[in-house]
This record gives C-alpha cells, sequence and structure tokens, in this order.
C-alpha cells in the first residue's frame, strides 16, 4: 500500500518542478540577457565600487563598462546611435561633451525623481534643463604638487595658475592635451574664459613653455606628481585628493578663479536597457550612491548636501567653501560651440610646437634670471663702478624680455575667429564622415598654425637672447640692437 501524502504525488511531476525553477530564479540574471552597458572615459578605480553596489542591489543586472577617452566615446556613440547599436549609458566629466551629443539628438531626456539632490550651486544649474544629462558629482579643476619639490626649492605652495610658470617649474611641469582628455579640454576652456582670450592663451603657452611632455592621459598627470618625476600638475580635483588621502607628499588647490563642473551621466538614443539605465542613474543619486562619491580612492564631490555630513574631516564642500561657491559660471553654449576648435588649436600651437615653445621659455627665463641678477639691490657696493655704465643695458634688456614674453604669449587666432566659420569646418563629427575637401582644408589650418607658433617661438627667443646679451656682452649684440648713447 502506498502511504505517502495524496499531494505528493503531484509535487515530483514535471509541471512542478518547472514552477519551482522559475521561482527560484525569478530574481536571478536571465541567461543570455543582454547586459548594461556603459561608455565611460573613468578609470577602474573609479567605477568599480559602482558597479559592485548596484549589481549587489539590483542582482538581476550586470554592468558592461567600455572605457574610452572622452573625444572617442563621443565619436563612438554618434556612430552607435547611427548603426542601431547603442551602448545604453555615457558616464563622464565634461560637460560639453554631453552639450555636443545632446545637439546632435544623440541623448534621451530622463527626470530623475530621487529626492535631495540639489538642482544648482553658486547660481549655477547642476543637471541639463532639458533633463537630457543628470550631474552625479561636482568637479574643480586646479593645481596638485609634490611637497618634496616645493620645499627642495624652497618654493611657496601654488594657488594660482601663474605661479606654474615659474622657472622652477621648467621641465617639471606635467599636463594632459584637451583632445585626450575631456577633463583638461574643461581646464583650458575654463582658462579662456576666465582669463580673457588673450590672456588665457598668455597663460596657457607660459604653462605649456614649462612642460616637460605633454602627458597621454589624464591620469598620468598625477601619477608623474606623486611620484616625484614632476612637481606639479595640471589636474582635476579628484585625482590629486585620492594620491593625498593614500598618504602620499602631496596637496591641491584649486586656483583663486576656479570652475565647478558637474560630472554627468545620461541615457544614449537607442539604447536596448533603457528601464536599467534609468535605474543606475537613480542609484548614483541616492544617498548610499552618493556616500560612494566619498570613498578615498575616488574622492569626488556629492551633488546631494546631506552627504557631507558623512565626509571625512577637512573634505571639501562646495556647499559651504565660499571659494568654490564663487566660482565663475562655466559658459557650457560657447564651449561646445568652438569645442573642437579649442583641441585641434592646442595640439598644433603647444603639443606640435612644444620644442620651439621650450626653447623660447628656456631664453625667457634666463634672461629674467640675468636682468634680476644685475638689478641695484642685488649688486655690492664694491661693484657699483663696473656696474654704472650697464644701467642703460639693464632698462634695454628689460625691454626686449617684455618684448620676447608678449610675442610668445600671442594668442595663434582671434576671439571672433574661434567661434567662427573654424566651428564649422572643425566640426566634431567622425573623421571617416569629412569630406576629402574638409579633410584638406583642416590640414591646411592645422600647419599654418603650426608654421606661426614655431615662427614667433623663434622671433620670442631671440629677443630673450638679446637681452642676456646686453648684460653679459653688449660688444657680441649688434649696434642697431644696443641702446643708444644717454639711454634711460
Amino acid at each position: 500500500m502506498d502511504t505517502r501524502h495524496p499531494t505528493s504525488q503531484w509535487i515530483w511531476t514535471p509541471r512542478f518542478l518547472i514552477i519551482l525553477l522559475l521561482l527560484l530564479f525569478a530574481k536571478r540574471p536571465v541567461l543570455g540577457a543582454e547586459p548594461l552597458v556603459i561608455v565611460t572615459p573613468f578609470p577602474k578605480v573609479t567605477y568599480e565600487p559602482f558597479q559592485r553596489a548596484f549589481e549587489k542591489s539590483h542582482p538581476e543586472i550586470k554592468l558592461e563598462i567600455i572605457r574610452l577617452k572622452t573625444d572617442a566615446a563621443i565619436k563612438a556613440i554618434q556612430k552607435g546611435v547611427a548603426e542601431g547599436k547603442s551602448p545604453d549609458l555615457f558616464w563622464a566629466s565634461a560637460k560639453d561633451a554631453f552639450e555636443i551629443l545632446s545637439d546632435d539628438d544623440q541623448l534621451v531626456p530622463y527626470h530623475s525623481a530621487v529626492p535631495g539632490v540639489a538642482q544648482q550651486i553658486g547660481g549655477q544649474p547642476i543637471h541639463d534643463t532639458d533633463h537630457h544629462f543628470t550631474g552625479f558629482a561636482l568637479s574643480s579643476y586646479g593645481i596638485m604638487w609634490n611637497g618634496y619639490f616645493t620645499r627642495l626649492h624652497q618654493l611657496p605652495d601654488p594657488e594660482e595658475w601663474e605661479d606654474l610658470t615659474h622657472p622652477a617649474y621648467f621641465g617639471q611641469l606635467s599636463m594632459c592635451t584637451p583632445a585626450l582628455s575631456g577633463t583638461t579640454h574643461m581646464t583650458v576652456e575654463s582658462i579662456l574664459q576666465n582669463y580673457g582670450w588673450d590672456e588665457g592663451w598668455r597663460l596657457l603657452k607660459a604653462l605649456g613653455g614649462n612642460v616637460r611632455e605633454f602627458a597621454r592621459n589624464s591620469g598620468d598627470v598625477p601619477d608623474a606628481v606623486t611620484a616625484g618625476t614632476a612637481g606639479a600638475g595640471v589636474v582635476i580635483d579628484f585625482y590629486a585628493l585620492t594620491n593625498k588621502a593614500s598618504g602620499h607628499d602631496v596637496a591641491y588647490t584649486p586656483p583663486k578663479r576656479p570652475s565647478l563642473v558637474p560630472a554627468n551621466i545620461a541615457l544614449i538614443k537607442n539604447g536596448p536597457n533603457s528601464k536599467a539605465a534609468k535605474q543606475f542613474i537613480d542609484f548614483l543619486l541616492t544617498p548610499e550612491g552618493q556616500k560612494i562619491l566619498l570613498l578615498p580612492e575616488i574622492n569626488r564631490l556629492p551633488v546631494n548636501p546631506t552627504v557631507y555630513a558623512q565626509a571625512p574631516r577637512g573634505f571639501p564642500n562646495p556647499f559651504t567653501n565660499k571659494s568654490l561657491l564663487a566660482a565663475q559660471p562655466f559658459d557650457v553654449e560657447l564651449s561646445k560651440k568652438r569645442y573642437a576648435v579649442i583641441n585641434q588649436l592646442f595640439d598644433a600651437t603647444l603639443v606640435k610646437g612644444l620644442p620651439e615653445l621650450k626653447s623660447a621659455t628656456k631664453a625667457i627665463h634666463l634672461a629674467s634670471k640675468t636682468i634680476e641678477e644685475k638689478t641695484t639691490w642685488k649688486t655690492p657696493w664694491f661693484t657699483l663702478p663696473w656696474y654704472l655704465p650697464n644701467v642703460p643695458n639693464l632698462a634695454w634688456a628689460r625691454e626686449k624680455l617684455a618684448e620676447a614674453r608678449k610675442r610668445l604669449g600671442t594668442a595663434p587666432i582671434t576671439l571672433e575667429e574661434s567661434t567662427g566659420n573654424l566651428a564649422e569646418i572643425f566640426s566634431e563629427v567622425s573623421n571617416d564622415k569629412l569630406s576629402a575637401e574638409q579633410k584638406g582644408k583642416q590640414a591646411q589650418i592645422r600647419a599654418r598654425w603650426q608654421a606661426d607658433t614655431r615662427q614667433t617661438a623663434k622671433e620670442a627667443e631671440k629677443l630673450a637672447q638679446l637681452a642676456t646679451q646686453l648684460l653679459n656682452n653688449p660688444n657680441s649684440v649688434p649696434n642697431e640692437q644696443t641702446p643708444a648713447k644717454g639711454a634711460p
């Protein structure tokens, strides 16, 4: 006689087994399901904590991270949307990159309803007003320096961009190029906006003249400063804060004319996993996601003001820091309009023209040092009989040095040209979509920029060398280049 429960025969039927399996795997990712694909320039150390936390709270969703530099990411997304093979999310720091994609109709609006997130800071919006992209963190751009280097050279801690033009930083400054780093592009654009076009280029060229060589990746800059192979570098804040939190002898400061810019995330048009993508955006904005920004290996500024109560002591709070709150609003429309022009111009004038730029800068540093050494208050009284005949040459040398600096710092093009037809010639579209005529026109313009830059650098170098010669060996200077007798 069968003594089993009447229902036990049904329990082991195939139908029940199928139902049981469905229940067991209901909350697990379906085998073969497409992952949530995110394109980002962020390093692994930044995105992995978010990936772990999100996948833990959403076990049914798996992330696939594709790392591309910002400029390459823009082109990849444009191509993916055009070919119907879009990733789901774009996650990056450079705000103008999102503006470009938004204008090209590559992004899908999404307004997250997560509470507690600030909508603006210092009078400027954190998120896109049309919700095409969402700010999840704030960033400042500034100076990272090696403490041992500044002590060794008895230098004060740098506070302004101009401090990095000091002769002690010659060959000791590290910087990436805006074409290879979205954060560097934002820094360059911020300098041009904060200082004005002409003064901004003068400063950029002075900084470039002290660069040893331009880094291929923005992450190489903090690595060089931390390792001591560079005395200082131009970085986004979290790179420096992360290394400082790890105990390295480095420090960071935003300049007195800072720019505070949101880092963003956006839904990409035709992305196959829009529901999961929205969940990831929401997660970044929740207190749980915002707290991850405070980790020592990330050190980014949350957009939820309440999260700062849990921040480590000394962690900068942009919602209370007077300097950061006073940051000049970033004109993203202007930046977007000339995005490619700035990248191409910087590459042609500073990167390709670096040898001539450094040579001229070195000559300027030497002339400045020579003039300083021969000023009255630096001259012992017993050398005055030999010094006094050189007074006219000293004034003349100062004039030549001023001319050299002015010549070297000349902006490669005018402000009007940067936003005129050049913005259309250097449009931000994939290179394979450019016509042969447009490619040829771009090449001609770049060649002209390079030639002009090299010429002005050589002229500046000759003027600086002349200033030094006038003081060290006046007889070696042609008569037409020497001050007239009786000149002040």
